[in-house]
C-alpha cells in the first residue's frame, strides 16, 4: 500500500498544524531569551564600569594615604634626627665640662643652658606624641 498524493498532503498539514504552535511558542521564549540576555549585558556593563570606577577612586585613595605616610615619616625621622643630634651634642658638652680646657668649660656650660629647655621640650614633644611616660 502507498501513499498517494492526497495523503502525503494531508500528512503535511498535520505536521504543519501540530508543529506550527510550538514553532511560535519557542520562538516567543527565544525571542524573551534575547531581551533578558541583553538586560544582563547591561547589567554587566554597568557593573564594569563601577568596577573601573572603584579601582580609579581605590588608586588614587592609596596614592593619597602613601603620600601622608611618606610626609609623617619624613617629619618624624626628621623629629628623631634632631633628637638624636641635640643628644651628641649634649655628650660632646658634657665630656668638655669634664675634660676641656678652662674656656671649652665655660663655652659647655652656657650652651648647655642655653639650649637644654629646648631639647627637653623637644623630647617630650615627641614622648607625647608617642604615648611614652618619661617621669622625671
Amino acid at each position: 500500500m502507498s501513499l498517494t498524493k492526497d495523503d502525503i498532503q494531508q500528512i503535511g498539514a498535520i505536521v504543519v498544524e501540530v508543529t506550527t504552535p510550538m514553532f511560535e511558542m519557542l520562538g516567543g521564549k527565544i525571542d524573551n531569551l534575547e531581551g533578558r540576555m541583553g538586560s544582563l549585558e547591561g547589567r554587566m556593563d554597568s557593573l564594569e564600569n563601577e568596577l573601573r570606577d572603584f579601582k580609579a577612586e581605590v588608586r588614587t585613595s592609596l596614592a593619597t594615604l602613601e603620600e601622608k605616610i611618606d610626609r609623617l615619616e619624613a617629619s618624624h625621622t626628621n623629629r628623631f634626627e634632631n633628637v638624636e643630634d641635640d643628644v651628641q651634642m649634649l655628650y660632646t658638652l658634657v665630656n668638655k665640662l669634664e675634660h676641656g680646657t678652662k674656656e671649652e668649660k665655660i663655652f659647655a656650660e652656657q650652651t648647655i643652658v642655653r639650649h637644654l629647655p629646648a631639647i627637653y621640650k623637644s623630647v617630650m614633644i615627641i614622648a607625647k606624641k608617642h604615648n611614652i611616660s618619661l617621669d622625671t
